[in-house]
């Protein structure tokens, strides 16, 4: 039974309470044609009563058992008040047992907390499954799946294409129609989020009746899980956003990530948990998923080299960033022991788009030969860990946080340089640079 029900369950208790009281008063007062009324009322409520928790709970329950006897004992004080044989002690006893019976079945009624998961592209599932599954195997949690719809912005936000990924997400997971399911009358216990922007993002938006100050009134508990990892620092981006000023909860990697965030404004909300993202990564390298048909000829017998490119580098310079692409492309061509498999960022048309209009037709462009030519594998499966998980070594910007999810593998990792398709001097060409060093 869910938390809230047991509560409104408790006041219909005080409400028999009460009409108990009103009885025995009456009795007392010798107001006999007066107490069948409250008798009756009475009786109807704990019917009412039993029928709903059998609704929920099944039959056979302590509670209903004891409200059928209760019902029994009200017709036995009716009776008593018609034949006058009533007795004032017994019947307040009884009253009282009943009572203390019917409280100590409620207490017996197991609470079940109801989880709703919200995640709006399936491409980011990653980032709170290892959470729903954890829910879904616990005996007093229901778990619930509800992708909900966003819109793809374009032209500088003059326009907003709707989006629903509702049928891209694992088959083994069972998904709520977000048009059937009412957040307002199921009041879930806790709600989980990653979308944290509302009405800011300019690029990808949830629709408006899902932003985290719209989906508070309707919970206790709102759970921020952030899509991103890092390798310790959190982005300045990341440090306020408008779903800080409404959550109650925030889960984070690890306690050195609290020193990034405002003791005022944070105080007691922050959850060193880790992040699913990196369970996810974690399962899969312990037992690998299947690859898909249409790769496997292509990968057999080479090392992959899983290739990010990532939005930081297509909106800082673009064309640069296009460039350094085509690139690394060319450094695969002809190559019997690697293969390419490119993984753009989710994002990256939808922000070109929005953001890069002029670029957008170029990238375009350079994914249609990369097909078009066979020079590699273009990923846009809606699953980052499991393609980690086929790959032996990552190429890509420094900057992507898909760089933690391979330094949790141990895999090799080479980070790419957009700076040195610009004109540089012998200077800088061989100055070394060294990130973290382990010795």
């Amino acid at each position: 039974m869910r938390k809230q029900m047991k509560q409104q369950m408790e006041e219909v208790r005080n409400s028999l309470q009460e009409l108990c009281q009103i009885i025995i008063e009456k009795i007392k007062k010798e107001e006999r044609n007066s107490i069948f009324p409250f008798l009756q009322e009475c009786q109807q409520l704990a019917v009412e009563w039993g029928e709903s928790i059998e609704n929920i709970e099944g039959t056979g329950t302590e509670v209903v058992g004891v409200l059928e006897a209760f019902c029994e004992y009200l017709y036995e004080v009716a009776q008593g008040v018609e034949e006058e044989t009533i007795s004032i002690p017994q019947t307040e006893k009884g009253f009282q047992d009943y009572l203390a019976q019917i409280g100590q079945g409620l207490h017996h009624l197991p609470i079940t907390y109801e989880f709703l998961f919200l995640p709006y592209k399936a491409s980011m599932w990653d980032c709170m499954e290892s959470v729903y599954i954890a829910a879904n195997k616990a005996p007093y949690c229901k778990a619930v799946v509800m992708p909900i719809p966003y819109y793809d912005i374009q032209e500088n936000g003059t326009r907003k294409i709707p989006r629903y990924e509702g049928r891209l997400f694992p088959k083994e997971i069972e998904i709520t129609d977000y048009r059937e399911y009412k957040i307002e009358e199921h009041l879930p216990d806790a709600i989980f989020i990653h979308n944290p922007y509302d009405e800011i993002n300019l690029v990808t938006s949830v629709f408006p009746a899902y932003y985290a100050k719209n989906l508070k009134p309707y919970t206790s508990l709102l759970v921020y899980i952030p899509y991103y990892v890092t390798g310790g620092m959190v982005p300045e981006g990341h440090r306020f956003l408008p779903v800080h000023l409404h959550m109650d909860k925030m889960v984070i990697q690890s306690p050195k990530e609290e020193r990034f965030f405002s003791q005022e404004l944070f105080q007691g909300k922050l959850l060193p948990f880790g992040s699913p993202k990196f369970d996810k990564v974690v399962a899969y390298e312990r037992e690998k998923p299947e690859i898909p048909e249409e790769w496997k000829e292509k990968i057999e017998g080479k090392k992959v080299f899983f290739y990010n490119t990532s939005l930081s580098s297509l909106l800082g310079d673009c064309e640069i960033a296009l460039k350094k692409m085509e690139h690394v492309i060319s450094c695969f061509e002809g190559r019997e022991d690697v293969v390419l498999l490119w993984r753009p960022h989710p994002l990256s048309e939808s922000t070109l788009k929005a953001m890069r209009p002029a670029a957008y037709q170029k990238y375009q462009r350079i994914q249609e030969r990369f097909l078009r030519e066979k020079r590699g594998i273009l990923d846009k499966t809606t699953d980052a860990s499991r393609t980690i998980a086929w790959c032996d070594a990552y190429i890509g910007e420094a900057s992507s946080s898909v760089v933690h999810l391979f330094g949790v593998t141990g895999k090799p990792l080479f980070f790419t340089n957009n700076d040195i398709m610009k004109k540089l001097t012998i200077q800088e060409k061989v100055e070394p640079f060294f990130g973290n060093m382990v010795e």
